[in-house]
């Protein structure tokens, strides 16, 4: 679901999405506050889908095979495209915004993923990165991290938390 025309006359803002609403707060809100008149932005939707990770505890790990479940990596694509399809791309259609998508699929963890994105910014020359700060307890942002916090602290473009 990628293309590969980038026009560089146009000022990019990314927003990395997932399957949530905050997503589509963050869409919602670029168009109201941050889409200029003329259609001179480029809208830039990134997600990454994370590959499936296998944990083996105890056993013999050279007796455990682990068979890759293709259909299931292709439903999760499946998946993205629906979500975005269907709950991104639609905001866009009256008001006719440039846009690209880029689904990545890879390993991930909360540091991979802001490294991703963060990357992809800077690769960009990105006019703003617009992200959604999930609502996740203290314990597990603690403990887990978030993507959001990481762009905030890495990323040298400038970053939009909506909260």
């Amino acid at each position: 679901m990628t293309t590969s025309y980038l026009p560089t006359d146009r000022r990019v803002l990314l927003i990395p999405i997932d399957d949530s609403e905050d997503a589509e707060k963050s869409v919602s809100w670029t168009l109201q506050n941050l889409c200029r008149p003329g259609g001179d932005d480029l809208l830039y939707f990134l997600h990454v889908v994370p590959e499936r990770q296998f944990d083996v505890i105890g056993g013999d790990a050279a007796e455990t095979i682990v068979d890759e479940d293709e259909d299931a990596e292709r439903r999760a694509v499946d998946h993205a495209k629906n979500f975005i399809k269907h709950r991104i791309l639609e905001k866009l259609e009256d008001k006719k915004v440039p846009h690209q998508v880029e689904i990545v699929r890879f390993r991930t963890d909360t540091e991979s993923v802001g490294t991703v994105i963060s990357e992809r910014a800077a690769t960009l020359n990105a006019a703003a990165v617009v992200m959604a700060k999930h609502r996740q307890g203290a314990i597990r942002a603690f403990f887990i991290g978030s993507a959001t916090n990481f762009v905030a602290n890495h990323c040298k473009q400038p970053v939009v938390v909506l909260h």
